[in-house]
């Protein structure tokens, strides 16, 4: 992702960047935690920050799906609407998770061949 892209009037601003400080939003970063983030406009700019880089994934999911309405139900079964332009309303949406991340780690035993049972 690049930083050094000169300010526009319209930009969608992706995590705790220097376009973002430039923006002069103000976000609690602790309060958002790993995995909470904002989805904000501001003028004709869209941000989506979150406390760390799993909590703006978050956020780009969470636009993609409530407000774009962008669907993924299998990886073989999506629904993407098509669209030659994207109008967006104002937005203030503030996400904090209720529970926090379980990783499941999955190990596979060797099991022995069964032909090799005596």
């Amino acid at each position: 992702m690049r930083t050094d892209v000169a300010q526009s009037e319209k930009q969608i601003v992706l995590g705790r960047t220097r376009a973002q400080e430039a923006i002069r939003l103000p976000i609690d970063w602790e309060k958002l935690g790993p995995e909470g983030f904002v989805i904000r406009t501001v003028g004709q700019k869209l941000v989506i920050a979150g406390g760390t880089g799993s909590g703006t994934v978050n956020g780009v999911y969470t636009f993609l799906e409530d407000v774009v309405g962008c669907r993924w139900y299998t990886p073989e079964f999506r629904v993407i609407p098509s669209r030659k332009t994207l109008s967006i309303g104002p937005l203030n949406i503030h996400m904090l998770p209720v529970f926090e991340p379980v990783c499941v780690k999955i190990i596979r035993v060797n099991t022995p061949n069964p032909r090799r049972l005596t």
